[in-house]
């Protein structure tokens, strides 16, 4: 292979069209005491000029006008619901369908704004997003006020999103309803989870607001009842209500004839209210026919609740509205 050398830093101009070799590898201006040999086609290839690339001859990139954003900036919305629908069938995103609705509301198609409100509502919702589904299905609501099917849905959504809302301050606390006095943590997250869970679906808590229930589940405490153990004994004065979280409990009175039971109670029941706002006696047994998991509040986390509490009648009111006391009395009173 050939070989030329090139001195750096010489006194003589180079003859380079474009400066030396050494000058473009190293970057150093000046004199250089030392040579670099390099092949002839390497310095060939260096300086060869190389063509500047053109767009001529290249097919002109198709103009794809306004997108549908712009066409309803410039209120073009016959375009825009073309444009959207288009959209739509490559790519099932809720936000352009939610877009698409708006556009038809403003064609006066109201009818089908409400049907694609509705659509969005139910993508979001399935995408994990409760905030934009009821917000979507709150569009449909004021285009046909007091529609039931729509609202049904939103009612729905809002109490959705007011579990999501409520879902990891209620964990917490049932984690400390589960914590035994020694400190240990006798169930994992997950069950407490699957506890939440099951309550969540209930009128105990789609009732009360959600800063008396978190007060309410702090004080409690969660306890499991083994199948045919008596929980509450007929009589009792010890100031304790239940809330049945999984399984049943049986109300069960002393009469002439032996225990007999006068009605089961189930999942998100709440018992006993008397006994803990007025110290009222137990009229039945509660009495637990397979494994059941409750949670229990005595006179004293009663009235740990309403320290600090800002509006402590509203609590108070709450628990008077349940009627299960109201119920067992009735039942005692027709055994006479």
């Amino acid at each position: 292979m050939r070989t030329e050398r090139v001195v750096v830093g010489a006194r003589r101009p180079c003859p380079a069209p474009r400066g030396c070799l050494r000058l473009r590898i190293c970057g150093r201006v000046g004199r250089h005491p030392k040579s670099l040999p390099i092949p002839r086609s390497t310095i060939s290839h260096v300086f060869k000029k190389r063509p500047t690339k053109t767009r001529k001859g290249r097919p002109k990139a198709p103009d794809r006008g306004p997108s549908a954003d712009e066409l309803i900036l410039m209120r073009r919305f016959p375009e825009a619901e073309v444009a959207l629908r288009a959209l739509l069938k490559e790519q099932r995103d809720p936000q352009w369908r939610l877009k698409l609705a708006d556009v038809l509301r403003e064609l006066g198609r109201g009818d089908d704004a409400v049907t694609e409100y509705l659509h969005a509502s139910d993508a979001f919702l399935e995408d994990g997003f409760t905030d934009r589904a009821h917000a979507a299905a709150m569009r449909a609501r004021k285009l046909v006020p007091g529609r039931a099917d729509i609202e049904a849905r939103f009612q729905r959504l809002q109490h959705r999103k007011r579990l999501d809302f409520l879902q990891r301050g209620a964990v917490d606390a049932l984690e400390k309803a589960a914590s035994t006095d020694e400190g240990h943590v006798s169930m994992a997250r997950i069950e407490l989870e699957q506890i939440w869970n099951r309550l969540s679906d209930t009128d105990f808590v789609r009732v009360c607001e959600p800063h008396q229930l978190i007060r309410l589940l702090a004080q409690m405490k969660l306890k499991r009842v083994a199948e045919g153990k008596r929980l509450v004994a007929e009589g009792s004065t010890g100031g304790l209500a239940v809330l049945i979280c999984r399984g049943e409990l049986e109300a069960r009175r002393i009469t002439s004839k032996g225990s007999l039971a006068l009605r089961t109670f189930g999942q998100g029941d709440f018992l006993g209210e008397r006994s803990v706002l007025s110290r009222g006696a137990w009229q039945v047994s509660l009495v637990a026919p397979e494994a059941a998991t409750v949670l229990t509040l005595d006179r004293a986390g009663f009235e740990a609740t309403l320290v600090g509490n800002d509006n402590p009648r509203e609590l108070i009111d709450f628990l008077r509205g349940q009627s299960q006391d109201q119920e067992v009395e009735r039942l005692v009173n027709q055994l006479h």
